[in-house]
C-alpha cells in the first residue's frame, strides 16, 4: 500500500451514461485499472485505498 502513488476515477462518455466508472491505480512500478464498476463503488473504493496508501506511509515514517 505504501507503494500507491495516485488513485484516480475515469469516466468516458458511455460510461457515464451507464453510470459506471474505472479505477486506476499507479504504484511506484506498474498501473493497474479496475474497469467499469458502479460510480459509488468507484469512489468509495478510491477513498479507501487513498486511506490506506496514506496510513501506510505514516507507519513507514514513524520508525
Amino acid at each position: 500500500m505504501n507503494r500507491i502513488q495516485n488513485v484516480d476515477t475515469v469516466q468516458g462518455p458511455i460510461l457515464k451514461i451507464y453510470h459506471l466508472q474505472n479505477v486506476s491505480i499507479v504504484t511506484a512500478a506498474h498501473a493497474f485499472k479496475i474497469a467499469t464498476i458502479n460510480e459509488d463503488v468507484a469512489q468509495y473504493l478510491r477513498d479507501q485505498l487513498i486511506t490506506a496508501a496514506r496510513q501506510a506511509r505514516e507507519v513507514d515514517t514513524d520508525d
